[in-house]
């Protein structure tokens, strides 16, 4: 995450752009042109992995998606895709870069947090002792955490096994799994997180 003056300051630099659900706003193998400041709404990271498109992670308002590329001067890794509508601001390459060549106690702050968070999101997804169920979980704690609320709604199992490299039905038992021990609740359009902890909990 960014610090609300660098948001500011780069916000400055950028255009405003809309997505719509479904829409990538970056492509893996992509030239890096620019950095999305995203604003509204949630996105998801996904790259194939053994040949299998797999989700990395979920990224949501006051997060950057596009950077390490920018940064290291290669292309994109990972295709970038809206799980809703979503508003960005699109500061190109060559400004961002500008930026924090110029800041770089802003730089290293900004990349020691991410790398923590970068950390997490690699285990759960190139480990294969976490089970579908973990990954589930780590699914949910993650749009919970971008949209800073317990009741996710729209996320159905279709999504939920598109994003941990699963199948419908597997989803279905992971979240039937986690509803019994009391982790979540859920409704055909709803899912509630009931003990945050517990979901964090499970391997």
């Amino acid at each position: 995450m960014l610090s609300d003056s660098a948001w500011h300051d780069l916000r400055l630099l950028g255009m405003r752009r809309h997505f719509k659900r479904g829409q990538p706003l970056l492509r893996e193998g992509g030239n890096c042109r620019c950095v999305l400041l995203l604003e509204t709404g949630l996105v998801r990271v996904v790259s194939y992995i053994n040949d299998r498109l797999v989700g990395i992670a979920v990224r949501g308002r006051g997060e950057i998606v596009g950077e390490d590329a920018v940064l290291s001067s290669q292309s994109h890794r990972a295709t970038v895709v809206a799980l809703e509508k979503c508003t960005a601001w699109a500061v190109r390459a060559e400004d961002f870069t500008r930026y924090f060549s110029k800041r770089q106690g802003v730089l290293a702050e900004y990349q020691t947090n991410k790398s923590l968070i970068r950390d997490v999101e690699w285990r759960h997804t190139h480990q294969p002792a976490y089970s579908t169920t973990a990954r589930t979980a780590y699914f949910l704690i993650q749009i919970s955490e971008r949209t800073r609320s317990d009741l996710i709604v729209g996320v159905g199992h279709t999504l939920i096994a598109e994003h941990v490299g699963t199948g419908r039905n597997a989803v279905g038992r992971a979240l039937a799994e986690l509803s019994t021990i009391g982790a979540i609740s859920r409704a055909r359009v709803w899912i509630r997180i009931e003990d945050e902890s517990l979901l964090r909990s499970v391997h």
